[in-house]
């Protein structure tokens, strides 16, 4: 008798086991978000050509409020590269600083504002404010750690940073009718403007040069690709403040790499050391 109910729980647990390993087998698992799945959903929206629904008051808001962090990082960036020169250099060196300011912090930045966007607490418009002032702090930051990464480094022109954005958003906020869902058009007339508005003010105060022309497109090329990945994520009323802080995250890394890649050394002041 003992050994029947050996012989039928062993079956029970040979015909519980197979079923398993067939769900198993046949279930599609789900992976989490790793940098290939994030770097594969970003090329993907990059390459996408399809009509668009993104709201034209959406990439204002985002590209409106990316000229003003972008313009608190160039403080940032100024202040890194001259008055807290002399002390930076003796807390952080270069390559420490270009990780902190192009990956750390803005990753960092992300994860927090994902986070918010979600609490239910920041949704009002005294929220909203707090997490832009955030933003603005993030920035600033940002663009101090730059300064010091690209200190002593100089190219012979180089466009203003916040053109770039105020371009944009001054042409989603007068997108003519005519350009309607079509994700071409809309690409094609903001960033012509954001060219155009950098060429034109280059031309302007003569600082036009190969690597003012390379510059701008860089920034252009950066806020495209933030543009692509609003058109395929947004598509009705939403916190933006992730997208508003990738514009200016993206800058800021473009203007830093070009500078260590393309820049030259001037010399070096040991200032009294």
């Amino acid at each position: 008798m003992y050994c029947q109910q050996l012989e039928n729980r062993y079956d029970d647990i040979i015909r519980y086991s197979r079923r398993t390993f067939t769900e198993c087998s046949t279930r599609k698992t789900k992976t989490p978000n790793g940098p290939t799945s994030i770097a594969n959903e970003i090329f993907t929206a990059v390459q996408e050509k399809g009509e668009v629904d993104t709201p034209n008051e959406a990439m204002v808001e985002v590209f409106a409020w990316a000229s003003i962090t972008t313009t608190a990082s160039m403080v940032g960036t100024f202040l890194g590269y001259t008055i807290l020169a002399p002390l930076m250099r003796y807390s952080v060196d270069s390559l420490s600083a270009a990780l902190i300011s192009y990956l750390v912090l803005p990753l960092s930045a992300h994860l927090i504002f994902r986070r918010l966007d979600a609490d239910s607490r920041y949704a009002d418009r005294e929220g909203d404010w707090r997490l832009r002032s955030l933003s603005l702090v993030f920035c600033f930051i940002q663009g101090i750690f730059n300064g010091h990464v690209i200190h002593n480094i100089y190219v012979t022109g180089q466009p203003i940073p916040v053109v770039t954005p105020a371009a944009i958003a001054y042409t989603f906020a007068n997108m003519p009718k005519e350009a309607g869902r079509n994700r071409i058009a809309q690409l094609c007339s903001s960033l012509n403007c954001a060219l155009t508005a950098n060429i034109s003010i280059g031309a302007i105060t003569g600082h036009l040069s190969p690597p003012y022309y390379f510059l701008t497109l860089g920034y252009c090329v950066a806020a495209g690709i933030v543009m692509q990945i609003i058109f395929k994520k947004v598509h009705k009323k939403t916190p933006l403040h992730t997208f508003q802080h990738a514009v200016t995250s993206l800058m800021i890394a473009v203007k830093g790499l070009f500078f260590l890649l393309f820049g030259s050394y001037a010399y070096r002041y040991d200032y009294g050391v």
